[in-house]
């Protein structure tokens, strides 16, 4: 029987949504992806910000039309995890 991962990327210019399934083999597949994008305002040359309520309507999207792409072979209450990054700095 298969496991269903849900994994939201919340980057700089979008969110990102897969449902991963992981087989009884421990094989993973990407069985949907949804990106949406969300604004980028620029208050000064070089600077960039993003408003938080964009940030979360684009997850929010982002899940909710992963979860619709799955519906016939992934039951949200059937997810085994969620894993969520977000913005960071690199070094």
């Amino acid at each position: 029987m298969s496991q269903y991962i849900l994994s939201i990327d919340e980057g700089t210019t979008g969110v990102t949504a897969l449902i991963v399934e992981i087989s009884s083999q421990g094989t993973p597949n990407i069985i949907a992806k949804h990106t949406t994008d969300f604004r980028q305002i620029f208050p000064d040359s070089g600077w960039v910000e993003h408003d938080l309520n964009d940030i979360w309507h684009a997850a929010r999207t982002s899940v909710l039309k992963v979860l619709e792409l799955t519906a016939a072979s992934c039951n949200p209450r059937s997810l085994a995890a969620i894993g969520l990054t977000n913005q960071r700095v690199k070094n």
